[in-house]
């Protein structure tokens, strides 16, 4: 900063943005209180958001992610007793690792880090889900010709004739 004061007399005005609203919803909503007025969590409101613009049938649901972990367990590092750390196992064997900590430690609630930890994993599978699903739909059928129509049907698709081409 070239100030000969450093800057000093730079005087910052802050709002109260709690007090904020912004086309009628508070920025500073709470994953309850959205529950609360659409009864649905994060992760479900994003399934619910894809599901409306959805033309194939080839999608990620939050449900299907659900259905692929087999267990959950917890743990609250003791240097960090905050901090939730979730670890979902995929029935695959895979495991997906979901975090959550509060900025002020005082507003720790243990149900709602394990929410949200857990909410985090879910998170992390959905795009890897989408890469297996996308793997999936690539792979074109497989042909399967008997032996003895091979030389008729090569004969019809010039690209599997080469003498045709």
């Amino acid at each position: 900063m070239n100030r000969a004061d450093g800057g000093q007399s730079i005087r910052m005005k802050h709002s109260n943005i709690a007090d904020f609203t912004w086309k009628g919803k508070s920025p500073m909503e709470t994953a309850e209180a959205r529950k609360e007025r659409t009864g649905l969590s994060s992760n479900d409101m994003t399934d619910a958001e894809s599901q409306a613009v959805q033309k194939t049938p080839y999608r990620i649901t939050i449900q299907s992610i659900r259905d692929a972990i087999k267990s959950v367990s917890y743990w609250n590092p003791p240097e960090a007793p905050h901090m939730t750390i979730c670890v979902a196992t995929m029935a695959n064997g895979y495991y997906l690792v979901g975090k959550s900590t509060p900025a002020d430690p005082e507003n720790f609630d243990e149900q709602l880090g394990r929410k949200f930890a857990l909410e985090d994993a879910e998170r992390q599978a959905w795009p890897l889900m989408a890469f297996a699903l996308r793997e999936k739909m690539s792979r074109t059928p497989c042909m399967v010709i008997p032996v003895d129509e091979v030389e008729e049907y090569a004969t019809n698709h010039a690209a599997l004739n080469p003498d045709d081409a």
